[in-house]
């Protein structure tokens, strides 16, 4: 569509520099008033909820890297931390490895790499902030091995957020889906008591898609949780929200 547009556009400039016809003059239109200014963008509040939830909707980046290392070197995994420093304006700054326990300067390499063009919403503030945030490099992250009690939904929740790039993986693979601006990811299921999961539903999506609908089904049934001495079934919703 927007050739086309570009096109007319043109032939109506050429039409308008066409020699000109004996007509009587006629007065000018008056302007159209100008258009109101488009308001500024609200300033982001960088607090912690804010730089977690942006900070984890790219976490595609970061299990890219870790993904792309284990094919070479299968058995890297470990924790890493970093600190992250971003000027008032968003950009990213500085960053910094805190600590390492993958034993890979590849790992390190990459996410230098892909994290650098990092940018998040300008802030209400005038002074720069700092973040650490840690990385844990499992095949799957679970809540620990202790079964003495019932899991809390603050523990599902925050191993459900860890996956988010799981669920990101299948949203990049998705060809149909427009990937630009803010889209947003729900499921729901039930955790046995054993970990496993289980009555995996889909409950929001970008767009109708069946493909990338089967492609998260089959990756969250893969999830394990800590598993707990009760007969209790803990049903769980969660949406993501990922920033392209």
């Amino acid at each position: 569509m927007a050739p086309t547009l570009k096109i007319l556009v043109t032939g109506l400039l050429v039409l308008a520099c066409s020699s000109p016809r004996e007509t009587t003059q006629t007065p000018a239109p008056a302007p159209p008033p100008a258009a109101e200014p488009a308001p500024a963008p609200t300033p982001a509040v960088w607090d912690t909820d804010f730089l977690a939830e942006w900070i984890g909707a790219r976490n595609l980046d970061v299990t890219t890297c870790y993904e792309s290392i284990k094919v070479r070197v299968p058995e890297t995994g470990g924790k890493i931390r970093v600190r992250l420093r971003f000027s008032p304006d968003g950009h990213l700054d500085s960053l910094v490895f805190l600590s390492n326990s993958t034993g890979s300067a590849d790992l390190e390499t990459c996410m230098k790499r892909r994290m650098k063009n990092w940018r998040i919403p300008k802030g209400t503030g005038s002074e720069p902030i700092w973040v650490e945030v840690p990385y844990e490099f499992t095949d799957w992250i679970s809540g620990g091995d202790s079964a003495d009690s019932i899991r809390t939904a603050q523990e599902i929740r925050d191993i459900s957020l860890s996956n988010q790039s799981i669920i990101g993986q299948c949203l990049e693979s998705a060809t149909s889906i427009n990937k630009s601006g803010t889209l947003s990811v729900g499921i729901a299921f039930s955790i046995q008591p054993d970990g496993s999961v289980r009555d995996v539903r889909v409950t929001q999506l970008p767009e109708d898609d069946e493909s990338l609908e089967l492609c998260i089904l089959n990756r969250v049934r893969q999830w394990k949780f800590r598993p707990v001495n009760s007969s209790v079934i803990q049903p769980f919703s969660i949406t993501y929200t990922f920033t392209f």
